[in-house]
């Protein structure tokens, strides 16, 4: 099945659709004014999709993300199935300042908010730099992350999560906004907050037994 000339916000994607006997293959070139940039895609039999829209809708433009994100997850079995990109402004603001693109500084930041932070993200946000949306070193970019992070912030842009069900990745994305805005409002009362100790943050992690890393 071959969908030519499929029109996204601020692209023009070609998509082709080929199917073997044991796996499904897509492989889509999308070009811009200055290259031609062509992604592959294997999506291990059997898969299915389901579009949820009162009409018809085009793919999105971050669908290399999306594609890499879903072919990690099915690769090494995953439980988690749904990925969630959105633009929440507290976090986006917070990618502006230089500060907290260095390190695990954001993580740090939001955790010592609320309890709840490190109960719905106990690995934290990941930082990717500013790429072109829809690019493919964004893609690349945030598959390291996600590895090893329950959010990727992309700076100036939005946010990435999986979950098991796009609620779950929901909650990660939420209690990460909350958290900022909690230090957003204590800021606009003309202090830094103190936030918790890191004895605190510690204190949760063991006391609740919380992941260090991705379970599968």
């Amino acid at each position: 099945i071959c969908f030519n000339n499929v029109r996204t916000a601020g692209s023009r994607l070609k998509v082709s659709w080929v199917v073997s006997t044991d796996d499904s293959t897509l492989v889509f070139t999308r070009t811009l004014p200055d290259n031609k940039v062509t992604v592959k895609a294997e999506l291990k039999a059997p898969w299915s999709y389901e579009i949820i829209a009162d009409e018809p809708v085009m793919p999105t433009s971050e669908l290399p993300s999306h594609l890499a994100l879903q072919n990690y997850l099915l690769e090494t079995g995953s439980t988690y199935k749904a990925p969630l990109h959105t633009h929440p402004i507290e976090l986006v603001a917070m990618s502006h300042i230089r500060r907290f693109l260095k390190g695990d500084e954001m993580t740090r930041v939001l955790w010592s908010m609320i309890p709840e932070t490190l109960a719905f993200a106990p690995l934290g946000i990941g930082i990717v730099p500013y790429y072109i949306p829809g690019s493919i070193e964004l893609a690349d970019a945030t598959l390291e992350q996600i590895k090893t992070h329950d959010v990727v912030l992309w700076e100036k842009h939005g946010t990435v999560a999986v979950g098991t069900d796009i609620m779950d990745a929901f909650d990660q994305t939420d209690v990460l906004c909350k958290a900022a805005n909690i230090y957003m409002c204590a800021r606009n009362m003309g202090s830094e907050p103190d936030g918790m100790t890191e004895k605190d943050v510690k204190d949760i992690q063991d006391v609740f037994k919380l992941p260090k890393e991705r379970p599968c």
